[in-house]
């Protein structure tokens, strides 16, 4: 009876661990194209996010001079754009694809010297 009596209260302090974790709200995603991460913290953002056209822009969140490597993989993790350009301190990078990304949900990685930052993009038909 003892033991059953503590396991009783042990799943009563679990459910309301649980319960508190569900009760928490989740910060609100403004932006498909904010929610990012890096090392360095900084957001980039992609505008238009959608994509309907095999064209975008992408805002670094601060200048940088340098060489940048892009790539694009898809939700299987696939890739399917790798481009590099060098910046001569642009915060806006233009990225012209050869093709058009079929509809979907992608992700972006942008190398920048030691920093890989990436975000969400969303290619609409």
């Amino acid at each position: 009876m003892r033991i059953m009596f503590l396991c009783f209260i042990g799943m009563m302090s679990l459910g309301r661990v649980f319960s508190q974790d569900l009760l928490q709200p989740e910060p609100a995603d403004q932006s498909v194209s904010q929610k990012t991460s890096s090392r360095q913290g900084k957001e980039i953002r992609i505008y238009p996010n959608p994509v309907n056209e095999n064209q975008f822009k992408i805002n670094l969140g601060k200048r940088y001079t340098g060489a940048i490597e892009i790539a694009i993989f898809s939700s299987t993790g696939t890739m399917v754009h790798q481009g590099r350009q060098t910046t001569t301190g642009d915060q806006v990078i233009p990225v012209v694809m050869p093709h058009k990304l079929p509809g979907g949900v992608y992700t972006l990685h942008v190398v920048m010297g030691d920093a890989v930052k990436k975000a969400r993009l969303v290619a609409s038909e």
